[in-house]
C-alpha cells in the first residue's frame, strides 16, 4: 500500500476513534443527568425504610427507571420500562420521572390508575402522539399510607381523563 493511502487510512481511523470517544463521554455524562433524577437514597429510605433496589441498565443510559416519593402520608412507587434502549429510552425515562413529579405534586386525590393515565396524557402530548398504536406506557404500583397495594397499568384503550 502506498504511503499516502496508509496516512489517509491512519488519519480516518484516528478521527473515528476521537469521535467515538466524544460520543461515549457524552453518553456517560447523560447517565449522570439521568441518575440525578432518580430519587436519592435518603428519599427512598424515608419513604421505604426496608427496601432494596436492583437497577442494572443494559446500556450506559436506559429506558428503565424507578420512582419513589412521599406526599401527604402516601408513598408512591413506580417502575417504568420505556420504549427503547440507550439514549431514546433514557429520554423517555426522563420524561416519565419529570411528569410523575409534576403530577404527584399537583394532585390532591391519589389513585394509581388516574396518576398513570395523567402520565400517559403528558407523554402523548409531549411527543405529539395519539395513543392509537396500542402501546403500553407504564406499569406501576402505588403503596398508600394504609400499606394497601394498588396495581395499575396504562393501556391505550383505557379512558384518558379522570375527575380528581
Amino acid at each position: 500500500m502506498p504511503d499516502h493511502k496508509k496516512r489517509s487510512k491512519s488519519f480516518a481511523e484516528e478521527a473515528f476513534r476521537r469521535q467515538q470517544h466524544e460520543i461515549e463521554e457524552s453518553i456517560k455524562y447523560a447517565s449522570y443527568i439521568q441518575q440525578a433524577l432518580f430519587p436519592s437514597h435518603e428519599v427512598v429510605k424515608k419513604c421505604l425504610p426496608e427496601h432494596f433496589i436492583f437497577y442494572r441498565p443494559r446500556d450506559i443510559v436506559s429506558g428503565d427507571f424507578y420512582y419513589v416519593a412521599c406526599r401527604n402520608n402516601f408513598t408512591f412507587i413506580a417502575v417504568g420500562d420505556c420504549t427503547g434502549h440507550g439514549v431514546p429510552g433514557a429520554f423517555m425515562s426522563i420524561l416519565g420521572i419529570t411528569f410523575l413529579n409534576e403530577i404527584i405534586s399537583r394532585l390532591m386525590k391519589y389513585q394509581a390508575g388516574s396518576i398513570l393515565n395523567y402520565l400517559r396524557e403528558h407523554v402523548m402530548k409531549a411527543l405529539s402522539q395519539t395513543g392509537d398504536e396500542g402501546e403500553r406506557i407504564l406499569h406501576g404500583e402505588v403503596f398508600e399510607g394504609t400499606h394497601e397495594i394498588k396495581r395499575s397499568k396504562v393501556e391505550s384503550q383505557m379512558p384518558t381523563t379522570f375527575d380528581l
